[in-house]
């Protein structure tokens, strides 16, 4: 990603970069279908044609120039961007995931899995606590549409206004139990 950056004319770069992106999600959701393929006419075929199609990947990289050298950036400049509002914002809902997902719902996920034993009273909180855990997941996660007439801040202020409620409805010692 940063050799496509430092290699794209700067008004297209988010644009190329927005691409590349969405083929490695591309590439990732192809898994799959490869493992379905290689069921039905073999490992050996599906996944040589998966080593074709990555060298002739591979291949293509290393025809492509290089980048030019551009001047090393050291923190400093990445100050500006941490004080934007957006990046910010980003940043704490990024974090409020990594908390949501590491001591919320993988705990509580072991529990229902079976990885971790579990009384059955503990069963009913650990429901309510993932419900919880994910809405908090989800809200992070998905851009609020604004209602026609809406700022975007308003209508952010009205989906973790749901959120708030929705979390007030769960006894709040149950999420760390």
């Amino acid at each position: 990603m940063a050799w496509l950056a430092t290699l794209a004319p700067a008004a297209r770069r988010g644009e190329l970069l927005g691409t590349a992106l969405g083929a490695a999600v591309a590439g990732a959701l192809l898994g799959p279908v490869i493992g379905a393929v290689g069921s039905k006419v073999g490992t050996g075929p599906a996944f040589s044609a998966a080593a074709i199609a990555g060298g002739i990947l591979i291949a293509t990289a290393f025809a492509l120039p290089k980048p030019h050298r551009t001047d090393a950036q050291g923190l400093r400049h990445a100050l500006p961007a941490i004080r934007d509002r957006q990046i910010g914002i980003g940043m704490w809902l990024a974090l409020i995931m990594a908390v949501n997902v590491w001591a919320i719902i993988w705990p509580n996920q072991q529990k229902a899995l079976g990885i971790v034993a579990a009384d059955d009273a503990a069963a009913g909180r650990e429901d309510k606590t993932l419900k919880t855990a994910r809405r908090i997941t989800q809200v992070c996660t998905q851009s609020p549409k604004p209602s026609p007439g809406e700022r975007r801040e308003q209508a952010l202020h009205r989906q973790v206004a749901g959120l708030h409620l929705q979390v007030e409805c769960v006894n709040p010692k149950c999420l760390f139990t």
